[in-house]
């Protein structure tokens, strides 16, 4: 979310739920749809959505009435931060009947992602959960804390996203990687970084960037099945953060482990992967332009580029 100040109402208003009602926060997963009736907001299923959820908004001489429709057969993940996503647009036109209108939509959703965030993880129970991501050492380890906690794959890191503690000072990268364009020629075709999760004061990973620019190669992962993992050891070139007004980035070689897991319908996109760069032990600065690096699994040598600012 661009603008801070809504990421910090959003975070404000989920606390206030969790606080005005500790009882159902108290464990993982949270049961939404109680948290839904305790704020008096309906919830009926209905096939033919073409999204997963819609709220309905109703005024009546000033006051708001909300209806949460959900789509059925949604997994239990899926679902359960669709609705928290739905309460949050009630509970901001509540605190604030103006955002219905002066609000664009983009806003709005983005107010809603980060509410549903911090209501799916009691605040109570966050520095826990926060200790478990920052052990994680494959992509396996992921999938068990988000079973733990109930939510997605891509929910999970999006807590993350947004839980500072939970990143700050780790030397994990989380990727999400799917087969998509390129966001802005709408042109190129291949596997492409839509999401990352990392401490955003250490390094910097641009999202759109095809994993090819990435590891030099992309072939394995196309021919990875649903549900298979790989594990591959690189040397590569990161941007990490200077903390300098100029130069803002400094390229960096690292030997770096890159798990990496096919995630069936992950983001309902067929070729969707989730990967964790964890970066081992800095070698030395990395100078302007492509090296070629040594790939220990591969059999040749590989061409890198390096990871920063334009490269696409």
């Amino acid at each position: 979310m661009k603008n801070e100040k809504d990421r910090e109402i959003a975070r404000r208003l989920a606390k206030d739920v969790q606080n005005t009602f500790p009882v159902l926060f108290r464990d993982v997963p949270v049961r939404v749809t109680k948290v839904a009736r305790a704020l008096g907001i309906a919830i009926e299923l209905r096939a033919d959505l073409d999204g997963r959820a819609y709220i309905q908004v109703l005024e009546e001489q000033g006051l708001y009435h909300f209806k949460i429709f959900i789509k059925p057969n949604l997994s239990p993940p899926v679902g359960r931060f669709a609705v928290a996503h739905e309460i949050g647009h009630a509970v901001l036109v509540r605190a604030n009947p103006d955002s219905l209108h002066s609000w664009d939509k983009a806003r709005q959703e983005s107010f809603a992602n980060v509410f549903a965030a911090e209501l799916l993880v009691p605040c109570t129970l966050r520095e826990q959960y926060g200790n478990s991501f920052r052990n994680i050492e494959d992509v396996e380890g992921l999938l068990r804390l988000a079973g733990q906690l109930g939510l997605s794959i891509g929910a999970t890191l999006h807590v993350a996203d947004e839980e500072q503690a939970w990143t700050k000072g780790s030397n994990h990268i989380w990727l999400s990687v799917r087969r998509s364009r390129n966001s802005f020629t709408l042109r190129d075709e291949k596997l492409r970084i839509v999401g990352a999760t990392y401490d955003r004061g250490k390094y910097y990973v641009p999202r759109n960037m095809s994993i090819r620019s990435m590891i030099g190669e992309d072939g394995w992962l196309c021919g990875l099945r649903a549900n298979q993992s790989a594990v591959r050891d690189y040397e590569l070139i990161i941007s990490t953060i200077t903390g300098n007004p100029y130069p803002k980035y400094s390229r960096v070689l690292y030997g770096a482990r890159f798990h990496v897991r096919r995630l069936p319908g992950f983001g309902q996109h067929n070729d969707a992967l989730i990967a964790l760069l964890v970066m081992g032990q800095e070698k030395t600065n990395a100078p302007n332009g492509a090296l070629r690096l040594n790939c220990a699994a591969a059999s040749s040598t590989v061409k890198y580029r390096s990871i920063g600012p334009g490269n696409s």
